[in-house]
């Protein structure tokens, strides 16, 4: 049975962020108006978040396809927690019920027990994904979320804030970006917020930071290759 290569779905999310870096650098120069160019970064965050949700769920999937021993037991313990107070459907399955899985699982059957609603396999903020990996991926692939430093998990968080706050505009949306950009682990990246807030996402995401050779969405994208070359 072939199975999906983790190393190809690292490769492609990389050449997705050089794509959206060099199609944004493409943008800045063909518009000379300061708002299109914020309305550009918007828009390119937004395409950085749908990759990065994308990577995620095409990461998880290579993983398990390759090792599903801890799908299985997340599998396993799902149905017996199911089970536990059924009465008949319980007692039936104690005396003669057993799942016997196969050793190995296909990348369409790993997609349809791992997530049966068909969407992607996604989390709204890197501590929920970190808990989602340990729960569903073998020790070793786990680590390779789960490692990742708090300064780069918080600039996901960041991105992902501002991807909501960009496509809904609300006042939820809102205060929940402002709470991301103000985590600690953001000091040193130039995308932590000071005391007033960002006004205009577009702006914001254009400038760069005192002390920053780049533009806070070119530290997001940056932030992004270096935590897919750490797979």
């Amino acid at each position: 049975m072939r199975k999906i290569d983790p190393t190809s779905v690292k490769t492609d999310f990389i050449q997705q962020v050089q794509g959206i870096r060099t199609f944004y650098a493409a943008g800045l120069d063909g518009l000379p108006s300061k708002s299109d160019q914020s309305t550009l970064s918007e828009h390119m965050l937004m395409a950085a978040a749908v990759s990065w949700e994308g990577f995620v769920s095409d990461m998880f999937i290579a993983y398990m396809n390759r090792n599903p021993s801890q799908l299985k037991v997340h599998l396993q313990n799902s149905f017996d927690e199911h089970l536990r107070n059924s009465g008949k459907p319980k007692a039936l399955h104690d005396l003669f019920g057993k799942i016997t899985f196969p050793t190995h699982l296909s990348k369409a059957d790993v997609q349809s027990l791992a997530n049966p609603s068909g969407n992607n396999i996604t989390y709204s903020n890197y501590e929920l994904l970190k808990e989602g990996a340990v729960r569903l991926l073998s020790a070793d692939h786990a680590k390779k979320f789960t490692k990742v430093s708090s300064k780069s998990s918080a600039t996901v968080d960041a991105m992902i804030s501002m991807r909501n706050h960009i496509a809904h505009r609300s006042e939820r949306s809102g205060k929940a970006m402002n709470r991301a950009l103000d985590a600690a682990a953001l000091h040193s990246t130039g995308l932590k917020r000071g005391v007033n807030k960002p006004a205009n996402v577009g702006a914001w995401l254009k400038a760069k930071p005192k002390g920053k050779a780049d533009s806070r969405l070119e530290i997001v994208l940056t932030t992004l290759d270096s935590i897919a070359n750490t797979f």
